[in-house]
């Protein structure tokens, strides 16, 4: 079997004075994987050495083409593939300009257009991306013709693809993530599948029985435990399945400094975790971390199981299994 694997984000601003993170020997707890983005890291040229990168961590790295159509970004492929070969990254995706209009995906604009842009700036990177860094290629379109279209275009491209990259929108909706798994399993994919920001327990759970019933390599990505600790000023619980605020002091839930004995407001303690949003993301990225682990690990479960620990999921589930079932050659855990 083969887990799916959660991606904490790294914050670009953050870790100022905590930059062992939680991929070092030093950090209050280490995690071998982390995620980056050229688009908020690019300042660091050699991101793996200024972040004190342990050598057995793997670093994936995404270009920022979202940010392209969301932001009206200007990405030059040349620093980009430079970036990636310096910046120490392992596993990184392709330069894609999205074919829509905003970030739910709900139209397509120059369709055509921006995949003979993603085509070169691929090209680009294949010949400048060290051999030794798996690139993923993307998928975009919002109905299997287009997947197919812009899948086909990018093995003309290239043969050397590691895997596909594909969002879900919205990036909670678990019927979106079985509509991409659908078309996956339409071409009978073997390649490692990469799902940008998927932000749903009940999505996680998806992605972790495909890939643990595919024997596959799947990963995501998520800058929830960073957006909670700068935005929202949220701090993730262990028995609650939503954030709680940290808010107002008379609304403060975590006042006693032994209510939650994570590592990291073990090490620092939890008055001063709470005062700090740096350590707050650590908090939250531990947290997330031990909550797709547990959800990796009911995702071998029976029906009946998952229905247990996980009703609202049940649903979902066996339509997955369904869609998995009509190619066969699955694992036999369930």
């Amino acid at each position: 079997m083969s887990p799916a694997i959660y991606l904490p984000v790294i914050s670009a601003s953050i870790f100022n004075k905590y930059k062992d993170g939680w991929w070092n020997s030093q950090a209050p707890f280490k995690y071998p994987f982390a995620f980056a983005s050229y688009y908020f890291h690019k300042s660091h040229r050699r991101l793996r050495e200024e972040f004190k990168f342990d050598s057995d961590v793997t670093l994936y790295s995404d270009s920022g083409g979202y940010a392209v159509f969301t932001q009206g970004a200007s990405i030059d492929p040349y620093d980009l593939a430079d970036w990636y070969n310096t910046a120490g990254i392992d596993l990184a995706m392709q330069l894609d300009f999205p074919p829509y209009t905003d970030a739910r995906k709900s139209q397509v604009v120059e369709f055509e257009k921006r995949l003979e842009i993603t085509a070169r700036s691929s090209k680009i990177l294949i010949e400048r991306v060290k051999s030794s860094i798996g690139l993923y290629a993307t998928i975009h379109g919002v109905n299997p013709k287009q997947y197919d279209v812009w899948r086909s275009t990018m093995e003309l491209v290239s043969d050397r693809w590691f895997g596909w990259a594909v969002g879900v929108a919205p990036i909670n909706n678990p019927d979106a993530v079985l509509r991409i798994i659908r078309y996956l399993e339409s071409f009978k994919n073997e390649k490692p599948v990469h799902f940008f920001e998927l932000g749903d327990a009940v999505c996680f759970l998806l992605i972790a029985r495909y890939a643990n019933k595919r024997n596959l390599l799947v990963t995501s990505d998520s800058s929830y435990a960073v957006i909670s600790a700068r935005v929202g000023r949220s701090y993730l619980t262990i028995l609650s399945r939503q954030p709680v605020s940290i808010g107002p002091r008379v609304e403060d839930a975590f006042k006693n400094p032994i209510s939650c004995l994570c590592p990291v407001c073990t090490r620092y303690g939890a008055e001063k975790v709470r005062e700090d949003p740096e350590l707050i993301n650590l908090h939250n990225t531990y947290l997330l971390i031990w909550r797709y682990q547990f959800l990796n690990s009911i995702s071998t479960e029976k029906v009946e199981a998952i229905k247990q620990l996980f009703p609202e999921a049940v649903s979902y589930v066996r339509q997955l299994d369904a869609i998995l079932e009509k190619r066969g050659g699955l694992l036999s855990y369930v």
